[in-house]
């Protein structure tokens, strides 16, 4: 797919003179809003797409809590601490 969506900024860039950064941000946008509606997600989410390989990354912020109710929402103090060693409960 990477091939056909760079392809795709190019057609764009070039035919319609929409800048590449402009068309990667309103593309992250509806893909920020998408993952927010689909996952009912209410942390922060972010995503980081790649101008030239058309690579796309995702990342959301889990809130940090003693036990996990909501696997999409939330991560484990244990599970936060090998990111970060020094996670707290509300993080």
């Amino acid at each position: 797919m990477n091939s056909e969506f760079i392809a795709m900024l190019d057609y764009l860039e070039r035919e319609k003179g929409i800048k590449r950064e402009i068309l990667i941000e309103a593309i992250s946008s509806a893909l920020v809003a998408a993952s927010k509606k689909s996952f009912s997600c209410s942390r922060e989410v972010r995503i980081d797409i790649n101008p030239k390989s058309g690579a796309i990354r995702a990342f959301a912020k889990p809130l940090v809590v003693e036990t996990v109710t909501n696997a999409q929402e939330e991560i484990s103090v244990a599970k936060a601490r090998l990111i970060n060693k020094e996670a707290q409960v509300g993080d």
